[in-house]
């Protein structure tokens, strides 16, 4: 039950609500998607949301072992490359290449616990892809 007492209430509201779940599913789906662009703006793609996820991996793996870690392999691709971490969704040799600096023989390690990160996400194409550049 509605409390018409609510300063927040508004017939309008209400109205549309009960409007839009009355609808098709086809319409409810559009309707919803037409005020989600309208709301953001924008929609998000898939490959910016598996970059958004890569690059949370690394930082959490890299942040994991210290903060003094990650700022230096953050450094290294900024001098030597131009570029920064969600870069290394694109270019993982890049990554590869600031570990081995940064960790010498012992940067498979840390590989492998960015694997262990995004294992669940390997049947992504790009996100496979990324895996197979920074184990080899």
């Amino acid at each position: 039950m509605i409390d018409e007492t609510n300063p927040w209430y508004s017939p309008e509201i209400v109205s549309n609500s009960k409007m839009i779940r009355t609808g098709s599913e086809s319409t409810r789906t559009r309707d919803e998607k037409i005020l989600t662009n309208q709301n953001f703006g924008y929609s998000v793609s898939d490959t910016v949301v598996q970059k958004a996820m890569v690059t949370v991996a690394i930082e959490k793996v890299l942040l994991d072992i210290g903060k003094p870690i990650y700022d230096k392999v953050w450094r290294i691709l900024y001098t030597e490359y131009h570029c920064y971490l969600p870069d290394c969704y694109d270019h993982p040799e890049y990554l590869a290449d600031a570990l081995r600096q940064t960790y010498g023989i012992s940067y498979k390690s840390i590989i492998k616990n960015i694997e262990r990160e995004l294992i669940e996400f390997s049947y992504k194409h790009k996100i496979q892809n990324f895996l197979t550049v920074i184990v080899q």
